[in-house]
């Protein structure tokens, strides 16, 4: 499931870190956009 986080929000910048970090952990992707591209996250040590 997508998510959003408003990274200009504190609280919501802080929640949408662990989420994605917790995503890593699991083996699972994270998207990351900038303001040209989108970026792609995830566990490089991971054999999946």
């Amino acid at each position: 499931m997508a998510r959003r986080y408003d990274c200009n929000d504190a609280t919501d910048r802080t929640t949408g870190l662990r989420e994605a970090a917790s995503a890593v952990r699991r083996g699972e992707l994270v998207v990351l956009p900038t303001d040209t591209v989108y970026g792609i996250g995830a566990d490089a040590f991971t054999a999946e």
